[in-house]
């Protein structure tokens, strides 16, 4: 079975890529709608299979006609499944009857509110609050979501007093013809404490469908200063991820992919949570398309930029987005033809965005960081993973780019993340995912002789030098032989967390027992490593 969401936004592109991805159980970093049906069509060729699509809201013939022929190729009887909640998509995209679904009746929707307000340390379950409960799942439309949502608040509810209060509050009364769930939800949004709310809105910035990383949120909720610790004892991130936690409980939240321990490290929205999300936070959050000519508005402190086009069309969105406080790009790998526009682009929003706080260039085409990032003095959280950064000397001259960043003064700075592309060490034509034995392919990587790239990104590391209040820290497929110079000495302090991975080309790593904060170490694919 291949599962692909799609959600308002039916770009073929997308949900091609995400085809793949599902039927071939890999990331698929390549752009080119060509180069992703051959790929698309190795997959599907021959064989049977069952695509849901979920979540559609496309009602344009022509787009669904485009999709079809990417899925040309396959054996027959394969099948599409559609989920949608508009019958005229049903209608577009059906070749039989839809099959609609009813909503859940008032004893299933009992079930569920009574599992989640009367389990485990919450309030006892008596006849007086039953009835009132019941009660309140009549108003939940009979949709799982609300009688899930409105289970969670009630738990915290202590008392019939407060359940009373609920039951008669007035935001049922709400007018709301298209959504019924939306008072349940908003109950569950008006309990939540007041610091905790500006977190929930803030998530309206991530497209629907997103799959969030808790501990990347956290340090984004950080960087905006919405995280609050009730004594100086307790680190930010561990207050953040009780945020996170508390979101879970109040189904505000959904979890996704958890560790080996069992702790929450992906979250996502539901669509309809999305919805109030986007509702609360107005004008302040936005998400952008660079290509569409919609601007975002000048009240807009919090935004995505989808960026799928030419890396200039990103500016017209962002003309008048002066008082934004995060910028949180959202790029496609796989674009190198870019890399030689993205600094210009870079260097017009920095001169004109001085209140960053949050700016996520995670995939961004970039080949250096341009020297203007120095103008963010407010800059807290700086991601730069999975950039080019160090892949053409000729950018960075004598490595004094990254030294004129400055980011040793950025005191706010709490979460570095540094990612270098692997195939700019491969042979010429042999792509990363092609390479069937990974520890293989690390060790020879690890032999390769590249002592010059490797001098050179071990400088430009160097010059990165973070503030000591730097709390996390991230860095992936750096190619150099040796960790960067901060890291041997004492010169952060507070360093809580740091991960290495497929940093092919360390041998040592005993100085890292210098670092008297550290809790958390994550060392993956370290093949060279006594």
């Amino acid at each position: 079975m291949i599962w692909a969401y799609v959600s308002d936004d039916f770009d073929i592109k997308r949900i091609t890529r995400s085809i793949i991805e599902s039927a071939s159980g890999s990331q698929f970093n390549l752009t080119e709608m060509d180069l992703m049906k051959i790929k698309l069509r190795k997959l599907i060729e021959n064989k049977r299979f069952l695509l849901v699509l979920d979540d559609v809201w496309n009602e344009n013939y022509e787009k669904w006609d485009r999709l079809k022929t990417v899925l040309i190729g396959s054996a027959r009887r394969s099948k599409v499944i559609v989920t949608t909640r508009s019958e005229r998509v049903a209608s577009i995209m059906g070749t039989v009857a839809p099959h609609l679904l009813s909503g859940l009746s008032d004893n299933d929707c009992w079930l569920l509110f009574e599992k989640r307000a009367f389990g485990l340390w919450s309030c006892e379950k008596t006849p007086n609050l039953a009835a009132i409960g019941k009660e309140m799942v009549k108003k939940c439309g009979r949709v799982p979501l609300a009688a899930k949502a409105l289970g969670s608040l009630m738990r915290f509810g202590r008392g019939e007093s407060q359940w009373l209060a609920i039951k008669e509050n007035e935001i049922w009364n709400l007018p709301d013809d298209e959504n019924e769930i939306l008072p349940t939800l908003m109950l569950s949004y008006n309990h939540l404490p007041s610091h905790q709310k500006q977190c929930f809105a803030y998530c309206s910035i991530f497209p629907k469908g997103a799959e969030i990383r808790s501990k990347q949120l956290v340090q984004l909720w950080i960087a905006e200063g919405f995280v609050q610790s009730s004594n100086g004892g307790t680190y930010l991130e561990d207050v953040g991820l009780l945020y996170v936690d508390e979101l879970l409980s109040r189904s505000l939240f959904q979890s996704g992919q958890e560790d080996a321990d069992g702790v929450v490290m992906q979250v996502k929205m539901h669509d309809l949570v999305h919805d109030l999300a986007r509702s609360i936070a107005g004008d302040e959050c936005s998400i952008a398309d660079a290509g569409d000519e919609r601007v975002i508005s000048q009240n807009c402190r919090y935004a995505s930029l989808i960026c799928r086009g030419p890396i200039k069309t990103i500016l017209e969105p962002l003309k008048d987005a002066q008082r934004m406080r995060t910028l949180y790009f959202i790029a496609s790998r796989g674009r190198t033809e870019e890399e030689g526009k993205v600094d210009d682009v870079l260097q017009a929003i920095f001169s004109k965005m001085k209140l960053l706080r949050a700016l996520h260039l995670r995939k961004c085409p970039m080949k250096a960081l341009p020297v203007s990032v120095a103008k963010l003095k407010l800059l807290r959280y700086l991601d730069l993973s999975q950039t080019d950064i160090e892949t053409l000397p000729s950018c960075i001259g004598e490595a004094t780019e990254a030294r004129k960043a400055n980011l040793k003064e950025k005191q706010g700075i709490h979460s570095l993340r540094l990612s270098w592309d692997l195939n700019a060490y491969l042979q010429l034509g042999q792509p990363c995912e092609e390479i069937e034995n990974e520890e293989t392919s690390m060790n020879e990587l690890a032999a390769q002789d590249r002592d010059a790239d490797a001098d050179l990104v071990e400088e430009v590391l160097g010059n990165l030098q973070p503030h000591k209040n730097l709390r996390v820290s991230e860095m992936t497929e750096h190619a150099g032989k040796s960790l960067p110079w901060w890291l041997k000495e004492s010169s952060l302090p507070y360093l809580a967390e740091l991960s290495l991975k497929a940093c092919v080309r360390y041998e040592h790593l005993s100085t890292l027992e210098q670092l008297p904060s550290l809790k958390v170490l994550k060392l993956i694919m370290l093949p060279t490593v006594n």
